[in-house]
């Protein structure tokens, strides 16, 4: 049996827990860096930003096939293109190997948009994209809601 005093410090110490997780909120964990990096993984998944933050997609394909990543779908006015895709090599000097092409997008403003991709050969008329790759953007003046540190899969908050 525990005494009452070691119930009372134990008590006391859970509630101090609770506190400090009702402080925290995403937003304190993604000011120390404001990046999210997603891959192919992430398909499907909302994800919340703060204004300012750079969101980097990470999708994989394979070279010599002809086909890339383009995108279907963006909403302009949260998110804004930055720069121009890159690509970067799985395994060094492969013929025919993984490829990742890499987009990055600053959220702009507060709102809440669809960002997809298609993976697809541009000379391909009427014809379906290999694959999809669709997120939903949830864009947020300073920090993210509360919830958000209980509902994004932690390994986006990076």
């Amino acid at each position: 049996m525990t005494s009452k005093s070691e119930r009372i410090s134990v008590a006391l110490m859970v509630l101090a827990v609770i506190g400090g997780i009702l402080i925290l909120t995403p937003g304190d964990v993604m000011s120390q860096k404001k990046d999210m990096v997603l891959t192919d993984r992430d398909n499907g998944k909302t994800v919340c930003l703060p204004v300012g933050s750079i969101l980097i997609l990470k999708l994989s394909g394979q070279s010599g096939t002809g086909y890339m990543w383009t995108v279907a779908q963006q909403t302009r006015s949260i998110l804004a293109t930055e720069g121009v895709p890159r690509f970067e090599e799985a395994t060094k000097n492969l013929p025919g190997g993984r490829v990742y092409q890499i987009f990055q997008f600053k959220a702009v403003n507060k709102g809440s948009g669809i960002l997809e991709l298609h993976y697809e050969r541009q000379w391909e008329k009427n014809v379906p994209p290999a694959r999809s790759f669709k997120v939903r953007v949830e864009v947020s003046e300073g920090s993210c809601p509360f919830w958000w540190l209980f509902l994004v899969d932690p390994h986006l908050r990076r």
